[in-house]
């Protein structure tokens, strides 16, 4: 009795060694921990990762905001510059000093720089789409990045009229220090969303995935165990055979 309750116990834990050993195999192999199959866990982990792809669609959008609003910044600096030189030609058509050909002379150069002040905020685009005469709108999902530069507008300007190139002067700073805004929060959003997204993906891939290193550890270990038991039932049954033998000599 005492040999066959021996046996029965090896059997048992070979048979329960065995299981978890299969177990960890199973997930090691499959990558998935078992608790990933629970429906709230599945939703949750689905949820992490949908919030992880919009903060990356949202990076996507303020890397374009940013690439639009530096093309922007970049136009408004040289009109700022031109607009400065329209500034130099009125004050000096306003003398009247100045002869007919003198005055044609300044009314010609203020036309031209006129028309390349025209020309550059109406070629301004990024990826097809005209700049300047819009308000600027990008989703981060929660929240947005919105810009305004429906103001910036050179038709009317005059060199008799020195507060027209004033008001357009001073709608350009207007447009720049808005810009700058946009440009720092877009920034600070990239950094916000990156970091979230990372969290987010980590946290579904923690909620739905194996991990690996202790799964392996696990199996490993109960490897061992189911060895041992293995040697314990063979020893066990040499023990048994000895006895057997003795008993029948």
């Amino acid at each position: 009795m005492q040999v066959s309750t021996s046996n029965s116990s090896a059997m048992t834990s070979i048979s329960q060694h065995k299981k978890e050993v299969d177990g960890d195999l199973n997930k090691v192999s499959s990558g998935k921990n078992s608790d990933a199959k629970k429906s709230s866990i599945v939703m949750i982990a689905h949820a992490m990762m949908s919030g992880a792809l919009v903060d990356s669609q949202g990076v996507m959008n303020a890397n374009d905001s940013i690439g639009m609003m530096q093309i922007a910044d970049g136009v408004l600096s040289n009109v700022s510059q031109m607009s400065t030189k329209l500034q130099d030609l009125s004050v000096a058509s306003n003398n009247a000093a100045l002869n007919t050909t003198q005055r044609d002379a300044l009314n010609l150069e203020f036309n031209s720089t006129l028309d390349a002040i025209g020309s550059s905020i109406e070629s301004a685009s990024f990826n097809g789409k005209s700049i300047f005469g819009s308000n600027l709108s990008f989703s981060l999902g929660d929240s947005e990045i919105s810009v305004s530069l429906d103001g910036v507008n050179s038709s009317n300007m005059s060199i008799d009229s020195q507060e027209s190139i004033e008001n357009f002067t001073t709608s350009i700073s207007q447009a720049m220090s808005e810009i700058s805004s946009a440009l720092n929060s877009a920034d600070k959003s990239i950094n916000y969303m990156m970091n979230s997204a990372t969290q987010k993906m980590a946290a579904s891939s923690q909620l739905s995935d194996t991990d690996m290193a202790k799964q392996i550890g696990n199996f490993e270990q109960n490897n061992i165990k189911l060895d041992i038991s293995l040697i314990m039932q063979s020893h066990q049954k040499n023990i048994s055979s000895q006895r057997m033998q003795a008993l029948l000599n």
